[in-house]
């Protein structure tokens, strides 16, 4: 399958990798490794999560210590963060320039959050 993405082309996509001309400002995040998770942990660095909260809400805790670049992405795999939305904690880092935690309460949400450093912390996309 070829397809074109501006002026890049991917060459092969498959549920853990992405490949082709792109820059690695595109792949980041998309090679990670997908991880399924049912029960709140503690997220690694450069990780993918398919999360499952149909058996009801619970937290996961962003990394200690990030660096710049560093992502980790959260995807609704059930289709529940509507009834029963991701707890998402800073771990004393700033998410969207304040210090705050985050739920994800939208159905079939894909999200990013990657670290920008200290003054901005973790930037929300997706």
């Amino acid at each position: 399958m070829v397809t074109k993405v501006t002026n890049y082309v991917i060459e092969s996509l498959s549920s853990t990798k992405l490949s082709g001309n792109l820059p690695s400002s595109v792949r980041t995040g998309v090679e990670n490794e997908w991880t399924f998770i049912n029960a709140g942990l503690v997220a690694t660095n450069s990780a993918s999560y398919m999360t499952d909260t149909s058996g009801g809400s619970f937290s996961c805790t962003l990394p200690a210590n990030p660096t710049f670049g560093n992502t980790i992405c959260f995807m609704d795999a059930a289709g529940t963060f509507d009834v029963s939305p991701l707890r998402v904690l800073g771990n004393g880092e700033k998410i969207q320039r304040i210090i705050q935690d985050v739920d994800i309460d939208i159905k079939d949400k894909f999200i990013y959050f990657i670290y920008s450093g200290s003054t901005h912390g973790w930037i929300v996309g997706g």
